[in-house]
């Protein structure tokens, strides 16, 4: 089973988006900000196939998130969500490479961004290899 982790400060957010990604077969990791989210990663024992965090949370935001957890797991693939399109083209710029998901989405919309996702690095690491 692949395991998202899934990063937000709305709580009614991060619940409802994890139970589409449950009812789609993914083992879900849930963090409320940034800093969860490292305490969180570090105690972790199934590996992350994907994060996807907001961009904008108190304490730590999602692109330094992405920074700081990159120096561990330097393959995993990220993606942000934002309801600010401004915020989601400056992350962008900052890690190219990164897709983005802009909100409001819906379910489906979730599903298919997170199926693309990790079939783009499942084909990224079978061309490593």
């Amino acid at each position: 089973m692949q395991t998202v982790f899934l990063v937000d400060d709305d709580a009614a957010i991060l619940k409802a988006l994890s139970r589409v990604l449950r009812e789609e077969g993914w083992e879900v990791l849930e963090a409320r900000d940034g800093l969860h989210a490292l305490d969180l990663a570090a105690t972790s024992r199934s590996p992350i196939d994907l994060l996807i965090s907001d961009l904008g949370m108190p304490h730590m935001g999602g692109v330094e998130l992405a920074q700081r957890m990159a120096v561990e797991c330097p393959d995993m693939p990220v993606a942000f969500m934002s309801g600010y399109a401004f915020e989601m083209n400056e992350a962008a710029q900052r890690l190219p490479g990164v897709d983005c998901l802009e909100k409001p989405f819906t379910p489906s919309d979730l599903s298919r961004f997170v199926r693309r996702q990790i079939g783009r690095a499942r084909e990224s690491r079978a061309d490593m290899h």
